[in-house]
């Protein structure tokens, strides 16, 4: 639900559409900077980049809509076309993924619960 889209293609597709302050934020999260996941995204979607996606294993990303930026004009609202075709395009690569947009927050599981339960059915389902 709502995951951090990979480095490459955000900082192609969605640096053209931010600040430089916004963008300098942008790196340093990915970077593992500010925030409670300390993750280094940059390298860790390099990793996953390099392996493919395993057959047989069904994945269904859910992403929040539009709904959950406050404006159109703030960094989400800008972003937020690139986020959903990047990961679109990740979910509809691997080969049992689907791909769901619902809710109007970032955690799902409490704007759009229905819509979770519904995604994890169609995985166990699967």
């Amino acid at each position: 639900m709502n995951p951090v889209p990979p480095w490459d293609e955000w900082a192609q597709r969605a640096f053209p559409a931010m600040t430089k302050d916004e963008r300098r934020g942008e790196i340093a999260y990915y970077g593992g900077e500010g925030s409670s996941e300390t993750f280094d995204f940059r390298q860790i979607s390099r990793h996953i980049a390099s392996i493919p996606a395993p057959a047989g294993v069904p994945f269904h990303m859910v992403v929040a809509t539009i709904d959950q930026c406050d404006s159109p004009d703030d960094i989400c609202g800008r972003t937020y076309p690139a986020y959903v075709a990047i990961t679109q395009a990740l979910s509809e690569g691997w080969p049992e993924g689907r791909f769901t947009r619902a809710g109007s927050g970032h955690e799902l599981y409490v704007s759009d619960p229905d819509v979770v339960v519904a995604a994890v059915e169609n995985i166990l389902d699967r």
